[in-house]
């Protein structure tokens, strides 16, 4: 979930607001990270869903199920080098649009030699 291998237009989607390529930080985790794709709602498996999301009690995941959720490649945080790499080495996790706030001017400025990212990208949206 969250990839394609068929490349598809966002400008067909008003609800899609963000980019491939452009820098967010999670807005609950306060993580920074890269847009790698997206899905116009959310496309995890259920399995996947009951035991990354579970609802407050009484309440509902339902409104994050029907907006937009992206993959997103977190970037490396200053000291993350000496810590265990996940297996592959990339941390990519899957996030509804509601919890991504877009990073602009000279906070989406990024080395591209940090990770993978100079694997996926030449330059980022500022």
């Amino acid at each position: 979930f969250g990839h394609s291998k068929k490349p598809r237009l966002r400008l067909s989607k008003a609800e899609v607001k963000f980019k491939v390529g452009q820098v967010i930080k999670h807005k609950l985790w306060g993580y920074y990270a890269v847009v790698v794709g997206w899905d116009e709602y959310c496309k995890a498996p259920e399995s996947w869903i009951a035991q990354m999301h579970k609802p407050p009690s009484g309440g509902d995941v339902q409104p994050w199920r029907t907006m937009p959720n992206y993959s997103l490649m977190v970037l490396p945080r200053p000291g993350d080098e000496k810590k265990p790499q996940r297996p592959g080495g990339q941390d990519v996790r899957y996030v509804p649009q509601v919890n991504m706030e877009l990073l602009t001017g000279p906070r989406a400025e990024l080395d591209p030699s940090l990770g993978a990212l100079q694997e996926y990208f030449s330059s980022f949206y500022a």
